[in-house]
């Protein structure tokens, strides 16, 4: 993720330019409100019989969500919940890491600017700034690179199957 993420030095907005991860949802770096979750699905109460965005997941699934910043349980706002998180993990830095856990603009210490973050992600929230259909309605499952050469396996074997006849 940090990797993904370049900081515009000039406003402070993120940019999701970098190597890594790439999105077409232009608005993820438009403002400071709102940015692009991750977060393993069991660590925010998904997996097996839940589903995310339509799409049933499993609790080692990755995933990713454009939400308001702040939103540390993926849950499309920020309340209470959220920022119980941050202030359960604040100053925590080297122990406890990821958006789930309150470091919401990916620098690794969960500090003042993730403060800044869910707050402006708060405002933006209750205002209801993202559109529902922004939401997750169109999430699809990413397989893991792992399970891309087993899917290529075994194409190739009903290839070379129906070859043979």
């Amino acid at each position: 993720m940090q990797t993904g993420r370049n900081l515009n030095t000039g406003t402070g907005v993120p940019n999701w330019n970098g190597p890594g991860l790439i999105t077409t949802q232009t608005s993820a770096g438009a403002s400071l409100a709102t940015n692009l979750a991750v977060a393993m699905a069991s660590d925010v109460g998904y997996g097996n019989t839940r589903t995310f965005g339509g799409a049933t997941v499993s609790g080692t699934d990755t995933l990713v969500m454009y939400t308001y910043n702040g939103d540390a349980n993926l849950s499309g706002k920020v309340d209470a919940d959220d920022y119980f998180v941050i202030d359960s993990n604040y100053n925590k830095n080297g122990s406890v890491f990821g958006w789930i856990k309150g470091d919401f603009n990916y620098d690794g210490q969960i500090n003042g600017d993730d403060y800044a973050a869910i707050d402006a992600g708060f405002a933006a929230s209750a205002a209801g700034t993202i559109a529902n259909s922004e939401l997750p309605g169109g999430v699809s499952a990413v397989p893991e690179p792992a399970s891309l050469s087993v899917l290529s396996l075994a194409a190739m074997s009903v290839l070379t199957r129906r070859r043979r006849k």
